[in-house]
């Protein structure tokens, strides 16, 4: 779908106000905006604010919203490829089936966030604040989840291969029917964290916390 023109003109000012350091141009503020199926890749948003858009279906592959105000934003199946959202501020954001694959959240604020059905392929979430996530029915492979906040947070039932859960903290954390191959987690800390009916290949787990099993 092509931009809409007011979406182009508030890009636009956008581009030049980061250009010029906030001396020219506008701060891009779509805040509530109905975003959905527009195709914004390689798009300039850092710092912006787009709390509560609806962001579903739209191309983001490659755009940069470093530090960007996303609060509860809707990516449903959006393309996240190569999106570059470090420290940015997605609390109850939705990422239901989005593709994530070489997304970095790393330092990102994700309390709550949902990834119901995402896939997320060499995905950086180092440092990312992800307390009581939903990563239901995802599909981890080479994730980096390492000095991650994930207490409470659910995924039951999610596909994990060579991902990196090191030196996490995992307090409540719920792998309940996960599958979890070639997964490393030492130094993470695992009290009350439930591996029911996980299957489990080939995983490095090493931490004094306890679990339930």
């Amino acid at each position: 779908m092509p931009l809409p023109e007011p979406i182009k003109q508030i890009l636009n000012a956008h581009e030049i106000w980061l250009d010029t350091g906030g001396q020219n141009g506008r701060r891009a503020d779509l805040s509530g905006m109905d975003l959905s199926n527009l195709d914004l890749q390689c798009v300039r948003l850092e710092n912006a604010m787009l709390a509560e858009s609806n962001l579903s279906g739209t191309i983001l592959r490659a755009a940069r919203l470093v530090q960007a105000d996303l609060t509860g934003c809707r990516f449903k199946h959006a393309a996240l490829q190569w999106t570059d959202l470090k420290a940015a501020c997605l609390r109850e954001a939705s990422f239901d089936r989005a593709h994530l694959q070489f997304t970095d959240l790393s330092e990102a604020d994700l309390e709550n966030a949902g990834f119901n059905g995402a896939f997320l392929h060499n995905t950086w979430l180092w440092h990312s604040r992800c307390s009581s996530a939903d990563f239901r029915d995802s599909r981890l492979s080479f994730a980096d989840f390492s000095g991650a906040c994930l207490i409470n947070t659910r995924f039951n039932r999610a596909f994990f291969h060579s991902t990196d859960l090191r030196n996490t903290d995992l307090t409540g954390f719920d792998l309940s029917g996960a599958t979890i191959q070639s997964t490393r987690f030492e130094g993470a800390v695992l009290t009350g964290c439930r591996f029911d009916d996980t299957e489990k290949a080939h995983w490095t787990f090493q931490s004094s916390s306890s679990c339930r099993t």
